[in-house]
């Protein structure tokens, strides 16, 4: 109980101490996530990758070694609630495609703190926290824009996630821009796809935002939730016949 806590003060401080910032101090804030990018596979821990502008973050900022995650819902849970997944009940496993649950409405997310004190928010990239109801849904959690996919893992190109309901075999289609499937994606990778919206979103912001009075100030400071699909599985390629291959 101490720990889970401690980690949720942690977080309202944190935005607590962001909210007493004038409009020229408030800060825009980025958070960009990895999807089960291992311990060895960046730069600064092993020679043979090569990641310098995820070093250049990296050793511009501050290098935690001793935060540990486990699965996709359990990590997010943790990260936009504060909270230890054993105390959202995200500790088991993932959520499924199929699976009626979420985390639950009665924690505050991080994307819910900012919204309060003025942000203009985002998320572009992979929930994974649930969509059986609408109410467990990023438009409904802080978030004012939303564009990506609900579930756990699709296809990189057709964003298709291959299923079973019985012996039925079926493959569901899940991109979404706002709440609205987007079938424009279909055939671009999603990297590419997060990483334009992101920057349209961060270029955009102080164009149309600096001239929005909100309770901090002029220009609306911003919050924007990247998680990305890579580099969880499925791996797509192309081969030299410009078909797509996924595995």
């Amino acid at each position: 109980m101490f720990f889970m806590f401690q980690a949720n003060m942690y977080l309202i401080r944190f935005i607590f101490l962001i909210a007493l910032c004038s409009a020229d101090t408030a800060p825009n804030v980025v958070v960009i996530v990895a999807d089960d990018l291992g311990y060895n596979d960046v730069s600064w821990h092993n020679p043979d990758i090569i990641s310098p502008n995820m070093e250049k973050l990296a050793t511009d900022g501050i290098i935690l070694k001793n935060h540990y995650v486990i699965l996709c819902s359990a990590t997010r849970s943790a990260l936009l609630t504060g909270y230890h997944p054993i105390h959202t009940g995200m500790q088991h496993s993932v959520i499924n495609s199929q699976q009626p649950t979420g985390l639950y409405t009665n924690f505050t997310l991080m994307s819910e703190y900012f919204h309060d004190i003025g942000y203009k928010t985002h998320m572009v990239g992979k929930w994974h926290l649930g969509f059986c109801h609408e109410d467990y849904l990023p438009l409904k959690r802080g978030f004012e824009t939303f564009y990506g996919f609900y579930i756990g893992q699709e296809t990189y190109y057709s964003h298709f996630h291959p299923g079973k309901v019985g012996d039925t075999r079926y493959y569901g289609y899940d991109f979404r821009d706002q709440d609205e499937l987007d079938l424009s994606a279909i055939g671009t990778y999603s990297t590419k796809l997060f990483a334009d919206r992101a920057v349209k979103i961060i270029e955009d912001h102080a164009e149309i935002h600096c001239n929005d009075y909100s309770i901090i100030g002029s220009c609306r400071p911003m919050f924007l939730f990247l998680p990305f699909q890579s580099v969880h599985q499925p791996s797509c390629w192309y081969d030299r016949l410009n078909c797509i291959h996924c595995i």
